[in-house]
């Protein structure tokens, strides 16, 4: 399968795309430009087709989406930097996701949509035993989870082949870089909170076994 796959660079995509690579997809990675992240790029590119490009931009996008099956759209701005500056993270959270699944219907091709969406969109867990279920009501308590509340909401509203997969907390610990804004947020969080993690590798499987496994989309997954 043909898959573009948004914020590439990050660490969620960079696992994703490698797993796409594995079972045998045809990868065009997405993110900004600049000298970083093209570096990276270049570290990375063995197998994958870049462009470079904002979600914010719909010529971007319209370019980066033609000939493709699946989206997988990955392309965030994460807490603490969502709440810090949220009416960019909105731009980019919201709008570029609303952005993206115009073009993908413009599309002969009418691709399926993987959307990465977050465990935290059903609020605080202290209080609920385990497990979640993805039928119970959302409850976002931040920006962040606004956002994905509504990109979830417009995507299964568009028409369009879709999944959705409320992740919990993933990041790679060998690629962790710990910002005064990141202890911050942690300070926040309560002692005994609990919190849900998958490791990102685990979720690349999940996105490369979900595209052709029809029965799962239109589905939203925990």
């Amino acid at each position: 399968m043909r898959v573009l796959l948004t914020g590439a660079c990050g660490c969620l995509g960079r696992a994703i795309g490698q797993a796409l690579l594995a079972a045998g997809h045809e990868v065009t990675g997405f993110d900004l430009p600049g000298r970083a992240r093209e570096r990276l790029a270049r570290r990375l590119g063995r197998g994958l087709t870049w462009r470079f490009g904002d979600v914010r931009s719909e010529r971007d996008l319209a370019a980066a989406v033609a000939g493709h099956e699946a989206v997988i759209h990955a392309a965030a701005v994460l807490p603490p930097a969502s709440e810090a500056d949220p009416e960019r993270a909105h731009a980019v959270n919201v709008g570029g996701t609303e952005t993206l699944l115009r073009v993908a219907s413009a599309s002969p091709l009418r691709p399926l949509v993987v959307y990465p969406s977050s465990i935290t969109v059903h609020g605080d867990q202290q209080h609920r035993p385990p497990p979640r279920r993805a039928d119970e009501p959302t409850a976002p308590s931040d920006h962040y989870t606004h956002h994905k509340v509504a990109g979830e909401a417009a995507l299964r509203g568009s028409g369009l082949p879709w999944s959705i997969l409320r992740l919990g907390v993933s990041v790679e610990p060998r690629e962790s870089r710990v910002s005064a804004a990141v202890l911050r947020m942690l300070f926040e969080i309560a002692a005994d909170a609990r919190l849900e993690y998958v490791h990102p590798e685990d979720v690349g499987q999940a996105v490369a076994h979900l595209l052709v496994r029809p029965e799962a989309w239109h589905q939203v997954l925990l």
